[in-house]
């Protein structure tokens, strides 16, 4: 297995939606590894890929300290993969890009929200494992989504549109209690309800953002993910955020407004990026978490 290393700027990086500021001077390291007959040119292409949407997402998710989370290099490995997974991250180094997903057309949007994962890892450091397990994969959709839309690339927004748009407050009462930690998660692919619960992190990010009153909401919530870095445990850490809003408060205001717009989808999409969406698509576009 042979290895590139290179170290680049984040030039082309241009983040543009909500709360987005100017892109850092980051310059992580990062070494590609494959078994696969690839050119250096081809290498060079793939670490830049995975460079533009590292920068964005460093970016788009307002971290204090983004610098510091750059600062440490990234391993690329370009390997098999397994089935309807097409990138991975494996804690706070290690960013896994399946063969397949090199020729998608949503590959980026995937590298965006799988880089939105590592530096998660990096900040929170072994808290990691308190954040629920929707809201972890909503901060990666948010990111891959908004990378997505601003280079033209296709998703799934039309099918998570749908299904956001029919779901109860009863259902979604489920996945928020349900898709929170390891041993939950069979029971949210037990009842069905695996492709509602892979966009429900998302829109409650969304929520946060356009309907409770924090149009800063990942960065605030990138800030609780650093305190938990520095050892604090993660719902006071929220709720200092959020001036004073207990999660368990917001998620229950989440299923309020649920009950309130169900046959009302129109109103329930609102100010989202998900309103207007259309063009079902049967695919989950950013692969699909793992509910075992």
């Amino acid at each position: 297995m042979t290895a590139l290393t290179l170290t680049l700027g984040c030039a082309g990086a241009r983040a543009s939606a909500p709360g987005a500021s100017p892109p850092p001077a980051a310059r992580p390291q990062l070494t590609l590894t494959t078994e696969l007959p690839l050119s250096d040119a081809e290498r060079r292409a793939i670490i830049e890929r995975v460079q533009a949407a590292f920068a964005f997402a460093l970016t788009l998710s307002g971290w204090s300290r983004p610098d510091a989370l750059a600062a440490e290099p990234v391993e690329i490995r370009v390997d098999t993969t397994r089935p309807g997974v097409e990138a991975s991250t494996s804690g706070a180094h290690r960013f896994t890009i399946g063969v397949g997903a090199l020729s998608q057309p949503n590959a980026d949007g995937i590298f965006a929200h799988e880089l939105t994962h590592l530096q998660d890892f990096r900040a929170a450091r072994q808290g990691m494992r308190q954040p629920p397990r929707y809201l972890e994969e909503g901060r990666g959709y948010f990111v891959g989504r908004e990378w997505r839309r601003l280079r033209g690339e296709p998703g799934g927004d039309g099918e998570r549109a749908a299904l956001l748009a029919t779901a109860t407050a009863e259902e979604v009462a489920f996945v928020l209690a349900k898709f929170r930690h390891q041993p939950e998660l069979r029971e949210v692919g037990r009842a069905g309800k695996g492709p509602l619960a892979r966009g429900i992190g998302v829109f409650f990010v969304d929520y946060l953002r356009t309907r409770a009153g924090y149009p800063d909401a990942m960065a605030r919530l990138s800030r609780a993910w650093e305190r938990l870095g520095q050892g604090g445990a993660f719902e006071p850490a929220f709720s200092a955020q959020f001036d004073g809003l207990t999660l368990g408060a917001a998620e229950a205001s989440f299923v309020a407004f649920i009950r309130e717009t169900e046959g009302n989808p129109a109103e329930r999409l609102k100010g989202t990026p998900f309103e207007g969406a259309t063009g079902l698509r049967p695919e989950d576009p950013e692969g699909a978490a793992g509910f075992e």
